[in-house]
């Protein structure tokens, strides 16, 4: 786990709830924090993919119809988490991810984050949430980081 990523989405929570930052700084807070949690986040697909015995390429790439596995999105991810678990079984899965416990909590928040990531790009998000959303991340981060 990265402790520079942690720290910097434990600051960002901060400074959203002390309104020293808001509009487009924001935005471009969350967007950094985001694209960090999605590159870590895919360190952790790719473990969860082979404690299942999956290879990303044979297994769930077509399915998913994503991109090579460097390349995939934070929602290309939680796709490649789901596929994982239609073809692995769900009960076996679930005891392949003990660090989120319930998967389909964590799908729901993952997507969450995801979509306003998105609107933030297309500038189309909502700065209220951006806390909110930053306090997912710091929670994920923080079951990721117990697990390893």
């Amino acid at each position: 786990m990265n402790p520079e990523l942690v720290k910097y989405v434990k600051d960002a929570i901060e400074r959203l709830k002390s309104k020293e930052i808001y509009g487009s700084h924001a935005e471009g807070v969350f967007s950094k924090a985001a694209k960090g949690f999605e590159s870590e986040f895919r360190h952790y697909v790719l473990a969860v993919l082979k404690r299942c015995n999956l290879d990303y390429e044979k297994d769930i790439r077509s399915a998913i119809k994503g991109p090579t596995y460097d390349k995939l999105t934070l929602g290309q991810q939680v796709a490649s988490l789901k596929e994982a678990e239609k073809k692995y079984a769900p009960a076996a899965f679930k005891g392949r991810i003990p660090e989120l416990c319930e998967p389909h909590k964590y799908f729901r928040e993952l997507n969450r984050i995801n979509k306003l990531w998105v609107d933030v790009k297309h500038r189309d998000a909502e700065p209220s949430e951006f806390e909110a959303a930053l306090t997912s991340i710091d929670h994920i981060l923080a079951r990721l980081s117990q697990s390893q």
